[in-house]
Parts: C-alpha cells; sequence; structure tokens
C-alpha cells in the first residue's frame, strides 16, 4: 500500500495479490503439463513393452508348432524331385482353398519350406 491507502498496482494494472494468484495458476499449469507428459511416456513404454511381449508370444507359439512338425515336413519333403515338389505345392494349396485340409498349421508349414527344397532340387538336377 502506498500513502493514499491504495495498493500498488504493476505496470499492467495488477495488484500483488492478482499477480500472485495468476503466477500460482500458471505453475499449476505448467506442473499438469509436465504430469501429462510423463503419463504419456509411461503409457508409450507400456505399450512398447505389450508389443514385445505379443511379438514373443508369437514367435514362441510359432516355434512350437514347427518343432513339433519339423520332422514331419522333413520326411514329406526330403528327397523328392522339382516336379513332384510342384505337384506337391499345387495340391496342397488347393486343398488349402477348398478347406478340405485336414491339418492346415501342418499344409501352412509345408508350403512355407517347399520353395527351399524345390531349389534344393533344381540344384540337384
Amino acid at each position: 500500500m502506498n500513502f493514499h491507502g491504495k495498493s500498488k498496482r504493476d505496470r499492467h494494472g495488477r495488484r500483488k495479490k492478482q499477480r500472485d494468484e495468476i503466477e500460482y495458476m500458471a505453475k499449476r499449469a505448467l506442473s499438469a503439463s509436465k504430469k501429462l507428459k510423463r503419463q504419456s511416456r509411461i503409457r508409450e513404454c507400456e505399450l512398447t513393452k505389450a508389443r514385445r511381449r505379443e511379438e514373443e508370444l508369437l514367435a514362441s507359439q510359432e516355434r512350437a508348432l514347427h518343432a513339433g512338425v519339423e520332422a514331419g515336413v522333413r520326411e514329406l519333403l526330403d528327397g523328392k524331385t522339382h516336379a513332384e515338389l510342384v505337384q506337391l505345392q499345387f495340391d496342397i494349396e488347393s486343398q488349402l482353398r477348398s478347406g478340405a485340409a485336414k491339418v492346415v498349421e501342418y499344409r501352412e508349414a509345408v508350403l512355407k519350406r517347399l520353395n527351399r527344397y524345390k531349389a534344393k532340387a533344381c540344384l540337384k538336377k
């Protein structure tokens, strides 16, 4: 307060109490903004971890499936000629399209490895 009984104002015409309130509100807003950024980073980190866990789970399921059928696939494909492998590929794809395939996972595992065996058969010619 000055000697006339009025409180001093800043250059914008605000009193000390108003300035303090504005400063307090600005600090709260800044704090809330920092908190939101921190929470956002935490959520992003959690999403990344969840994606990794999902990828690892899918990979482990695929490995388990392939470990179980790998011997059967090798037994089926080993020693076949290129022409036999091409015919086998055609038959499997036809069965999958028509829905006649009984063990779809096994047939898909065979198809995944078929190109490698066809290439080997071509090289043996």
